[in-house]
């Protein structure tokens, strides 16, 4: 598509681990062997490809079939305890300053273990939440297919066409 059109501008949007622009400081097992699409996206378009990682500092994590809340502290020297540190709702940061060279905890990679990395190398840049949310019609999805739930059945309105109106 990108050789047949290439004044388009696209769009990739997948979850932080596919789009990673270099994983070689990931060390932990299965996560160092995955190659991410969006190695191949960066070795191909170079500086014409850009990837941009959402991070959070949310503190529990909510599993829904259980439909409980799970403690997931921040660790302290991490990634998203030094974006924490500037009380801010929400920041954009780049990868292209010194600092992020640096190898740092982050669970990027996990929604639980925080793992060294470097972050510079994974995505170019980032956009962190300070708290991250369920989107309610997501949760409300979540919660309804996973209960049984008995109620009568109510009939809708039906016009003369004996079709129902929605």
């Amino acid at each position: 598509y990108i050789k047949r059109h290439p004044s388009e501008k696209i769009i990739c949007w997948a979850d932080n681990l596919h789009l990673i622009n270099d994983n070689s400081s990931v060390t932990a097992p299965i996560a160092k062997d995955f190659i991410p699409m969006g190695s191949y996206l960066k070795k191909e378009l170079k500086d014409k490809a850009y990837s941009l990682g959402t991070i959070h500092s949310n503190d529990s994590l909510f599993f829904s079939k259980a439909n409980k809340w799970y403690p997931t502290p921040v660790k302290i020297n991490s990634f998203e305890n030094d974006l924490k540190q500037f009380k801010k709702p929400y920041l954009f940061v780049s990868s292209n300053q010194e600092a992020m060279r640096i190898p740092k905890f982050t669970r990027l990679l996990s929604f639980v273990d925080f793992m060294p990395m470097r972050v510079d190398q994974l995505h170019d840049g980032y956009i962190f939440l300070a708290n991250a949310t369920i989107p309610k019609l997501q949760y409300e999805r979540e919660l309804l297919s996973e209960k049984s739930i008995q109620t009568e059945k109510k009939s809708l309105p039906i016009n003369d066409k004996n079709k129902r109106n929605i």
